[in-house]
């Protein structure tokens, strides 16, 4: 029986529910509240730091956002099931909204809202809302009860017709024959033919010009001869057939201009300007409903925000053919972004982004010309023809990744984005959730596969081939293929840290660590992890530099809490962290001693079964680091430390949370790192090598018998730093003795204490005894 020696070079490889031969060596089979760093190897998860409490009409499915600006202060958005929109600042505290309850909000819901920011203003969108149009009022003459007719030469001896074609079938008809010898002026062929009419409504002229005011609508005009006279009512074929002269806000609409390429167009004569002006074809008088459009929270400048309807561009030019209404109306806005400088809703299967520099305008601004500033409306076709549901948009390999339920689409913005060049083309097809929007980590995105005839989400992240150029997705939840339980509400990335967080309702007492890392385009790390806390709903997270802010419930209260995620922090007892979950300093509390015991009030309530500490962070009635368990009153804010007076001291009071690591089985490999189970190997040690660790415990489980449990303490002896009081933290090797057989025997390392712990790798030795010997 030889003895036998190994190493798990790392242990940043996260958790893993593949069966244990097939897991990686660095795998995990539970991890919960730790972090997988390649810098930092495997850690304790840093505190939840409290805070604030979040209004008390708030609810795990009430609708947040964090709202992000440049250079101030972040805040938080909600809504309350009352369809009241309240601002938090960054210590909880509610700031003043005008007009903060609006039927638009609805219900406050979660899934019914949607946020965007852009600078100072923030937009949201109810998916519940349908934008609608809003008719207006006609205050122009109708073009089909006017004609005009214009006496363009005279001729000797020839008699001028005109004759007007009613819609009811009746007509009126005009004519004046000029003199063989004696020829009238164009003026005078005009004044007699207008002398000479006797049909409906009026007729005025002015110089050549003929000006028909019907009370019914005309058909037609109809003149001869036609090389000397034209005549038009609501219709013309070219813009330079028309006279210079009309009556005030005659409406005409320009048919067949060869010179327009874009089809037909309105004109309207503006009497104090003398000038044809393009506008609205008759009747074509609408607004969006500012109602049901996406509203906007604006800061005032002074303290106070104010929630309002947005003011939207009605169209001001075309027909509902040639700038008909963006097709958002009569279908809800998914998702709102900017690209190109545009405001852009994805609504249906279709992408609209508004004119450029004008995001309130989804209408073109002439008929005459495709300008590239022009508005954008298109819709996203598969291979084979059939509309996709466009819920997600984001910016990836300089172009813009549009996801439907089954399928992705890339939009070029080569060159800028305009009319004419704008091409939307399919690219892959793997399903996303409708619900949670992609997130970018690096250069990829992930995304959420969350189908309803499933009981766990994968997480997918979407990649191009360098060099190749190809679009892929690879699922980086294959290890834990039941780990993440659907219901995905968002994915948060933080890129310089390469870790995501997943949110899901199907189980709020979780958050979701996912760790990548990647160099030299090869994947070095795809790592999973659990945050938790007792008694804790982790309902939203947004990272704002090293931070992870988050929203989460703790005992039936919404609270306003963060995580500072960077490597190194300066600390708080000689670099030392305080590792306390909703963690608060005795600068926010009044602690009162009273009876022998310390009462301390915190700003939120605790339960019976929940673990608090309070740790000194200077010296005083004892030394800094010392750590009081607290008695609790449940239900209430007050906690006890009993039997010393820390009224004076300076402190931080919070809960303990726990680490856990259990190891993958150990099993020896052969050159190609693959397990060999064809023998058994008898574990007699293991060595974790360990930094700037201050406490830990191994709990060795042999099968069939108790556990034993070791416990480094952060003292090492002979270490010139392992000075008494102090809170010990030290670097080195902790061996633990197993006895047991490698495939059956459970490790776990946890730390509860209010102090870190980090692992960068583990030796073990043993005796190997194979069945057979292997030849190669």
């Amino acid at each position: 029986m030889p003895s036998v020696s190994g190493t798990i070079p790392n242990v940043i490889g996260g958790l893993s529910q593949q069966p244990p031969a097939v897991r990686l060596e660095n795998t995990a089979g539970e991890l919960k509240n730790a972090i997988a760093s390649v810098v930092s190897g495997l850690r304790k998860r840093p505190p939840m730091r409290f805070i604030g409490n979040l209004s008390s009409d708030l609810s795990t499915s009430s609708s947040l956002f964090f709202f992000e600006r440049p250079n101030k202060p972040l805040k938080i958005v909600s809504v309350t099931s009352k369809g009241e929109i309240k601002v938090s600042s960054e210590d909880g505290s509610t700031e003043t909204v005008v007009n903060p309850k609006s039927p638009y909000l609805g219900s406050g819901m979660d899934e019914d809202l949607h946020y965007f920011s852009f600078g100072d203003t923030l937009f949201v969108a109810n998916r519940k809302v349908i934008p609608s149009v809003v008719k207006g009022i006609e205050n122009r003459k109708d073009p089909n009860r006017f004609a005009t007719v214009i006496v363009t030469q005279t001729a000797y001896d020839t008699e001028f017709v005109l004759t007007l074609h009613f819609a009811d079938n009746t007509s009126a008809t005009t004519s004046y024959r000029t003199h063989h010898t004696n020829v009238a002026s164009t003026e005078g062929i005009a004044q007699r033919l207008a002398e000479g009419y006797q049909g409906d409504g009026s007729v005025k002229r002015v110089g050549n010009l003929l000006f028909f005011s019907c009370t019914k609508d005309i058909n037609r005009v109809v003149v001869t001869p036609s090389n000397l006279m034209r005549g038009y009512t609501g219709t013309i074929d070219k813009f330079t057939n028309l006279p210079k002269e009309d009556l005030d806000k005659r409406v005409v609409e320009v048919t067949g201009d060869p010179e327009n390429t874009e089809g037909a167009y309105t004109v309207v004569f503006n009497a104090a300007s003398g000038l044809w002006e393009e506008d609205l074809a008759f009747g074509y008088q609408w607004t969006l409903d500012p109602s049901t459009m996406p509203h906007v929270l604006v800061d005032n400048g002074d303290g106070t925000w104010e929630f309002k309807e947005h003011t939207w561009v009605a169209p001001t030019v075309g027909s509902s053919e040639s700038n008909p209404h963006p097709t958002f109306i009569g279908n809800p806005v998914e998702k709102m972004l900017v690209v190109s400088n545009r405001l852009v809703f994805l609504s249906d299967e279709n992408f609209i982004a508004s004119e450029q520099d004008v995001f309130e305008n989804f209408y073109r601004t002439t008929c005459t010309t495709l300008l590239p500033s022009d508005r954008i409306d298109i819709a996203a076709l598969s291979v084979n023809g059939a509309t996709s549901k466009l819920y997600h948009a984001i910016d990836f390999d300089e172009e813009i990744l549009l996801f439907s339920n089954k399928q992705q689409f890339k939009l070029s913005v080569d060159g800028g984005l305009s009319p004419e060049t704008i091409s939307m083309t399919p690219t892959t097809s793997y399903w996303c959730s409708s619900r949670a929007s992609p997130s970018k980590l690096g250069n990829n995105v992930l995304f959420i596969d969350d189908t309803d005839n499933s009981s766990w989400a994968d997480v997918r992240e979407y990649l191009v081939d360098t060099i190749a150029g190809v679009s892929s997705s690879e699922v980086v939840t294959k290890q834990v293929p039941e780990f993440i339980p659907t219901g995905v509400t968002r994915i948060v990335s933080n890129p310089t840290l390469s870790m995501s967080v997943v949110f899901t309702r199907g189980d709020l007492s979780r958050l979701f660590i996912y760790s990548s890392y990647w160099s030299d385009g090869q994947r070095i790390q795809s790592a999973w992890t659990s945050w938790e806390d007792k008694n804790t709903k982790f309902v939203n997270g947004h990272f704002e530099g090293n931070r992870l802010h988050l929203v989460v419930e703790h005992n039936d209260r919404l609270m306003y809490v963060f995580i500072d995620l960077q490597e190194t922090i300066e600390g708080d007892i000689n670099g030392l962290e305080i590792q306390l979950d909703y963690r608060v300093s005795q600068e926010e509390l009044s602690p009162q001693y009273m009876g022998g015991s310390t009462t301390i009030t915190l700003p939120y309530k605790v339960q019976s079964g929940e673990e608090y500490v309070v740790v000194l962070t200077e010296d005083g009635v004892d030394k800094a680091g010392t750590a009081y368990p607290c008695a609790v009153f449940a239900d209430s804010p007050i906690v006890f430390a009993q039997g010393v007076d820390l009224s004076s001291e300076k402190f931080v009071v919070g809960k303990k949370y726990a680490f856990v690591y259990e190891l993958s089985p150990i099993f020896v490999r052969d050159q190609g790192r693959v397990p060999i189970q064809d023998g058994r190997l008898q574990i007699r040690y293991l060595s974790l090598l360990f930094h700037q660790s201050s406490y830990f415990r191994v709990e060795v489980t042999p099968p069939g018998r108790s556990t034993v449990t070791s416990v480094f303490s952060g003292r090492t002896l002979g270490r010139v730093t392992n000075i008494i009081g102090d809170v010990g933290v030290s670097d080195g090797e902790f061996r633990v003795a197993c006895s047991s057989e490698a495939s059956r025997m459970k490790v776990k390392v946890i730390n509860d204490s209010p102090f870190n712990c980090r692992f960068s790798s583990i030796e073990w030795e043993g005796i190997w005894r194979p069945k057979t010997r292997r030849i190669s």
